[in-house]
């Protein structure tokens, strides 16, 4: 009898115009995704070869990150360039990039960006009518008398969304990893296709979660149109209110100035020191003014990063502790372009800049920079895997409540 609750289902709704619409919709925009995150990448990559081939001046620019198509993060921060043409102070490169104008418009729009917005809807308008669209037909009842239990009708109805939703999702995310490969931007070795494979396992675990909200959300009500407000209402405060808030109570909370502020401070520093050793000593900086400028810069740094790390900390343990958070926190580690990364990168910044700083200033000669992604192993002690237990509580939570609803719902 399951079986065929089951085959009924997905009939049901693959001949349904409300799921033809959202299969043809979510299509698209992944189609979308992979044109215009390939062309970005390709735009960067050829930003990077550019840099290397007309070296002026000792840079620190990385190559764009090729996971980065499915998850940009914050990739684009790492994979800018510095100069130390300042001396001690290490600048964003000021060379003109080319840059994708709809980037620069719109957000991003990667993989990350259509399972947390797309398809997350998508599971709340397939699933906030499962149980009391059914109620309103007068099919519920009927079912229910032919000794199936209630939990094994729920339980075929949430088998049946999810197959409904990830088959498709999956088999195109398949495409979309396979084209890459083919077109030789995405080499897929062993380490790449857990990643991969992670990926779509967080994926998988935040739509089902969707699914299961609405499934819930349909048994609090009889009609329709209140369980859909509901599940609609519920979608924007997951998906968009949570994660903005948790910036703006964080920001609240601490007192970080803003990273222009800084910059301008740290030059305002170095120009001061600069003007009075030139008093002293016209035309002439010195190995004691080199060490004053760097003991002033670095106290600035450190003081603003102190509040930068407690602001960033604090705003990232509040958003984490929701699915959209922990979605997105967890894949972008997956995919190299999380803030630990980049924070990683700018550790890796102020060691080169220890080295070279100085030896730029006197001889105009800096070593070679080379910059090595994290590894899988450092990914994991980024703390993935608490990013998918969080998904997974919220996964049994709402199986466990949209079962314990149903069981209790008036069938009059």
């Amino acid at each position: 009898m399951i079986r065929d609750i089951i085959r009924k289902e997905i009939i049901e709704e693959f001949l349904d115009f409300r799921f033809q619409f959202c299969i043809l919709i979510f299509t698209v925009v992944i189609i979308s995704s992979f044109y215009i995150m390939t062309d970005d990448y390709k735009i960067r990559l050829l930003n990077y070869q550019t840099h290397i081939r007309s070296q002026s001046v000792p840079e620190i620019i990385v190559p764009p990150e090729p996971l980065s198509i499915l998850v940009s993060g914050v990739d684009k921060n790492i994979s800018r360039f510095f100069d130390l043409s300042y001396g001690y102070l290490i600048q964003v490169g000021s060379r003109k990039e080319k840059v994708n104008l709809l980037l620069s418009l719109f957000s991003t729009p990667d993989l990350l960006f259509v399972v947390k917005i797309f398809m997350s809807l998508i599971a709340i308008v397939i699933s906030f009518d499962a149980v009391c669209g059914e109620k309103e037909i007068g099919n519920l009842k009927m079912v229910l008398s032919n000794k199936v239990s209630r939990t094994s009708f729920i339980l075929a109805k949430f088998f049946a969304k999810g197959l409904l939703i990830l088959l498709p999702f999956n088999f195109l995310v398949f495409l979309f990893v396979v084209s890459l490969n083919l077109l030789g931007i995405l080499p897929i070795g062993s380490e790449e296709l857990i990643r991969l494979l992670l990926f779509i396992l967080f994926s998988n675990l935040y739509i089902l979660i969707f699914v299961e909200l609405g499934l819930f959300v349909s048994t609090l009500f009889h009609s329709s149109a209140s369980s859909m407000t509901l599940a609609l209402l519920i979608w924007v405060v997951f998906v968009f209110l949570i994660p903005s808030s948790s910036a703006s109570i964080a920001k609240a909370l601490t007192d970080v100035p803003p990273v222009d502020k800084l910059e301008e401070e740290k030059i305002r520093t170095f120009i001061k020191i600069k003007f009075e050793r030139n008093k002293e000593h016209p035309g002439y900086l010195g190995y004691d003014g080199l060490l004053q400028i760097q003991g002033e810069i670095k106290r600035l740094e450190e003081n603003f990063r102190v509040k930068l790390a407690y602001y960033i900390h604090l705003a990232r343990g509040l958003n984490g502790m929701f699915p959209a958070g922990s979605l997105t926190e967890g894949t972008t580690k997956i995919m190299r372009t999380s803030i630990d990364d980049e924070r990683r990168f700018k550790n890796f910044i102020l060691r080169f800049r220890e080295r070279n700083a100085f030896k730029y200033l006197i001889s105009g000669e800096a070593e070679s920079l080379f910059f090595k992604r994290a590894s899988f192993s450092e990914a994991i002690e980024y703390g993935i895997f608490n990013d998918l237990l969080i998904l997974i509580i919220y996964f049994f939570i709402f199986l466990v409540g949209f079962i314990a609803s149903f069981n209790k719902y008036d069938l009059r």
